[in-house]
């Protein structure tokens, strides 16, 4: 009985000191200066993979807003064209730092962004609008709304069909 009982005091010792050392051990370093290192580096392709997610954040918030009511269409669109301008001029950024020739980044990001005027043709001369003008930069009259010959219903150039009358809209864009 007395040697199970100073096997018993052993095993107690051995997890005890165990245990002291695993708490201490932070204190047993040879370099507590690297304790806290900060094992990040920040590099100028970092900073722009970051820019590149906050923007995509951003739209995923003015869809949100939009979808929610809380922008109007004009606001909307304005927003979002910003904004997927921007995207695309970042990852055209990344694209060429990190060596890149190939821009498939952007087939993500809408065709009007990637275009310098994006658009609609006016019904009157054909010009090529903004989807966001509500005149024609050409002619100067007005694009976004038109008045249906039927009924006299004023309908949106993006519209097939009357919402007024369901009369066929002959004018596309």
């Amino acid at each position: 009985m007395d040697t199970s009982l100073f096997f018993g005091y052993v095993t107690w010792l051995i997890i005890m000191g165990g245990g002291a050392i695993f708490v201490m051990q932070p204190f047993l370093r040879r370099s507590p200066k690297n304790l806290f290192e900060n094992y990040y580096e920040e590099t100028p392709l970092s900073t722009l993979h970051a820019k590149k997610d906050a923007l995509y954040q951003s739209i995923k918030d003015v869809e949100f807003d939009f979808k929610t009511a809380k922008l109007s269409e004009e606001d909307y669109g304005a927003i979002r064209d910003k904004l997927e301008r921007e995207a695309v001029a970042v990852l055209e950024e990344i694209d060429s730092k990190e060596g890149k020739g190939k821009k498939k980044n952007l087939g993500s990001i809408s065709k009007s962004a990637k275009q310098k005027v994006p658009g609609v043709k006016c019904p009157h001369c054909g010009e090529k609008n903004n989807n966001n003008s509500k005149f024609c930069i050409g002619c100067g009259s007005a694009i976004n709304e038109l008045t249906c010959q039927s009924c006299g219903f004023e309908y949106k150039i993006d519209d097939s069909f009357c919402p007024g009358c369901g009369e066929k809209l002959a004018i596309k864009k």
